[in-house]
């Protein structure tokens, strides 16, 4: 790491106090988590004003510096605080996203907070006091080590300077020489490590650095950040009372303090420590530490009326009282998880981190029809190798609860989080990219966000037949049924063969890759263009990607083993289709056995969706989501808006169905936030009308913010006036009618698709029987 000059400080410095007086400076009703998260930024602003002057005032008694910039070699220094800068940085971003806690709050914020903000708060606070912590301990010994460095190098000049060095001045230090002295003379107190204990510390802290069995090998940076960790959760918190019995510190205090020994004990024999370099301050700052550790192991071994007394730890059996790196404070180490048939790779994205050194990643997998695996893994690189922690959640896709926080904001990108309430288990998972958001939504929900479109900060106006217009701030989607896919092996032995039941069924659920004839398909998100339907009309023979049928995807689709050799059937349309676009959030065709042979049973394919994620204008602010099925009757009608008298500034989008009342269904989150759930509108769970059916409303009109998001949208008015089927696609494919006009199309290629293959397969099964008569 590069040294750092006092301006670098000067402007860390700076950047606290703007972020402490732009966000907390002001009166306001902010709740108390976000007060006391203000006190820990304003500590740290505090903090390195005071290390910016003890640097500078050095600086400023260095005569022979030919720096005007006093500049020190401060790598140490900033390895030793942490990443200040990264976390001033998320907590400026932090304060950015969440402007309005700061104003007065309503119930609705409150709800916000609790699940969206405060677990971020509580994390960031954590890394300020941290921050904190070490500065307040290095301080002093930074000072110590400057001054004595100039008192070092000015002592072997002339008698004039090296008088002038007995007048230096300092900050903290009053007295060069005494201090000097002091540290010199000071007494060392300690507390014996049970060999036992010492025992369960070596192997604890082995799990994840085996190579720290060596004397001489222990991680400085890990170990003193672990020493100011423990150090501070044990008995320095502790205020005897007048009577013997109120002298005896809880056991895990005192074994917290027992860690700090013996942590200490392996930093002082570190190679790290004892070969450090002249102008490293990590010396000085591991003797701070160890005067501290003395002054708090005197007060169980001093004789004098207020000595402590040491508690039994027979209490402390669990493996976790004994772990020593900070990390392992995270969720217990879970064993990995093997891969096997059973399981399906159908997801994985990277995550955010705080850490250049750590990756993020979430994958998920598929057990059967109801239920996925998530894991969430974290690994960190470092010198001594790779440790990595992981974290599994079982999913049920009849009960789990999906949470859309990033709908609760007005911004694209400033929150990308959905809450997962899985059972007894609920997080909050934050997303690298919106493209990763929306492929783990798609995942659970058997809709995909079509080109990723998610348009936020609309007005929205419904209007009802017989009653008021009702008036609401909106974010809207538009959802294209299709099951996301698994990650398979196609078996290229039986590639141009006939398939048989089992094979002819699959293809609803696989996609070839056409561009380089790869033997396999992920899950992946479409990131842009028009759908493949559009552009190509024609038909992909299915018996160019059949594959065989592995147990869990016979599971997934409840097909039963099917022995019986079979004609090779016309090549299905709607399966093709889907292959083309992406699969239907449910096969249009399956086998199921009637016992005498193979049926064929045809599912229709489920609609494409408007999807709104409402906030109500009330006090309350209350949720709901409104899903609006879209068909051929449903359509933008330019004649409700603006568009014929003001066509190139019009903001209104109006959705119309052509007779009678939109097929819209309404879900209000009456309980708590987790009832805003779009699980409850995925392809698993959602019903079908009249269930949650909002009758009677005749129009949705969307009112965007500029014309452009409008025209993207919706479409404009064109000449275009298609009769044929291909000239509408043509008029699609320019987007005359916007991403709505594509979404719809598609659903209805889809439909028609399946009304054809539906025919085509009784027509063919009525002249196989009248053959079989002949």
């Amino acid at each position: 790491m590069a040294g750092i000059s006092v301006g670098d400080l000067v402007k860390a410095s700076k950047l606290a106090w703007d972020i402490y007086n732009n966000g907390f400076a002001k009166e306001n009703n902010a709740t108390l988590q976000f007060t006391e998260f203000g006190s820990d930024i304003k500590d740290l602003a505090q903090n390195l004003k005071d290390i910016t002057s003890v640097v500078s005032n050095a600086s400023r008694q260095r005569q022979q510096s030919p720096n005007e910039d006093g500049l020190w070699e401060l790598s140490s220094l900033v390895e030793i605080i942490g990443d200040y800068e990264r976390t001033l940085t998320d907590c400026q971003g932090l304060l950015h996203e969440n402007r309005q806690f700061s104003q007065n709050t309503n119930p609705a914020y409150n709800i916000q907070w609790n699940v969206l903000v405060q677990p971020r708060i509580d994390r960031l606070r954590s890394r300020l006091q941290f921050h904190n912590s070490k500065i307040g301990i290095l301080i002093k010994p930074l000072e110590l080590k400057l001054l004595t460095s100039i008192h070092d190098d000015l002592a072997s000049r002339i008698d004039a300077v090296h008088q002038s060095v007995l007048t230096l001045h300092a900050l903290v230090v009053p007295n060069i020489d005494e201090a000097v002295r002091q540290r010199e003379q000071q007494e060392t107190h300690t507390i014996l490590v049970p060999e036992d204990i010492s025992t369960q510390f070596l192997e604890a802290a082995g799990q994840s650095h085996p190579e720290i069995k060596s004397s001489h090998v222990f991680p400085l940076k890990a170990g003193a950040d672990a020493f100011v960790f423990h150090f501070n959760k044990s008995t320095t918190t502790f205020t005897p009372g007048r009577f013997v019995n109120e002298r005896t510190p809880s056991s895990l205090q005192y074994l917290n303090l027992l860690k700090s020994v013996w942590i200490m004990g392996r930093i002082k024999l570190s190679a790290e420590l004892t070969e450090a370099d002249a102008d490293s301050y990590w010396p000085a700052y591991i003797h701070e530490l160890e005067e501290n550790l003395s002054l708090e192991c005197q007060r169980f071994t001093a004789r004098r009326p207020d000595q402590l007394i040491a508690p039994s730890l027979m209490s402390l059996q669990y493996p976790e009282h004994f772990r020593i790196w900070l990390v392992d404070e995270l969720p217990a180490l879970l064993s990995p998880l093997q891969e096997n048939e059973i399981l399906e790779k159908i997801l994985r994205v990277p995550l955010p981190s705080s850490s250049n050194s750590v990756k993020r990643e979430l994958t998920l997998f598929r057990a059967d029809i109801d239920n996925l695996k998530l894991i969430e893994k974290a690994t960190e690189s470092t010198d001594h190798g790779i440790r990595t922690i992981d974290q599994k959640y079982d999913i049920d896709l009849r009960c789990i609860r999906l949470t859309p926080l990033y709908a609760m904001t007005r911004s694209e990108s400033n929150s990308l989080n959905l809450m997962l309430n899985a059972g007894r288990k609920t997080t909050t998972i934050t997303f690298l990219e919106p493209r990763h958001l929306f492929n783990f939504q798609h995942a659970i929900t058997g809709y995909k966000v079509y080109e990723n479109y998610d348009q936020p900060d609309v007005q929205i106006t419904f209007v009802l037949s017989g009653s008021r217009d009702l008036k609401e701030d909106g974010r809207i989607q538009l959802w294209l049924p299709k099951s996301p896919q698994c990650h398979t092996t196609v078996n290229e032995s039986t590639a141009n063969t006939a398939p048989n039941a089992s094979q002819f069924s699959i293809q609803a659920f696989r996609r070839t890759d056409s561009s380089n004839n790869a033997s396999h398909t992920t899950f992946t998100g479409n990131n842009g263009g028009s759908s493949p339907e559009l552009h190509n009309p024609s038909r992909i023979d299915l018996h160019r990607i059949t594959s065989p049928m592995n147990s869990s995807m016979r599971a997934f689709l409840n097909i039963p083993n099917a022995t019986r050799p079979m004609a090779s059937p016309r090549p299905s349309r709607t399966a093709a289709s889907f292959s083309s676009s992406g699969s239907a959030s449910r096969s249009s065709v399956s086998t199921v056995s009637t016992g005498s042979g193979i049926g064929y049973v045809h599912s229709k394919p489920q609609k494409p969706m408007l999807v709104l994620f409402l906030k109500g204008k009330d006090q309350k602010g209350s949720l709901s989501i409104v899903t609006v099925q879209i068909d051929d009757e449903t359509f933008v009608n330019f004649e409700s808006c603006q568009c014929n008298k003001k066509k190139h500034s019009c903001l209104i989008s109006a959705i119309e169905r052509k007779k009678g009342d939109l097929l819209a269904q309404r879900y209000v989150a009456d309980r708590d936030l987790s009832s805003w759930d779009i699980a409850a509108i995925g392809a698993r769970r959602r019903q079908e009308l009249p269930e949650a059916a909002w009758n009677k409303l005749k129009r949705i009109s969307i009112k965007f913010k500029q014309v452009e998001d409008r025209e993207r949208f919706g479409g404009y008015m064109c000449v275009c006036n298609p009769k044929m089927a291909d000239e509408l696609r043509q008029c699609v494919k320019a987007r005359h009618r916007g991403i709505y006009g594509e979404v719809q199309f598609i659903g209805s290629q889809r439909l028609r698709n399946y009304h054809e293959d539906r025919n085509d397969r009784v027509k063919n099964t009525f002249t196989e029987r009248s053959d079989g008569l002949m």
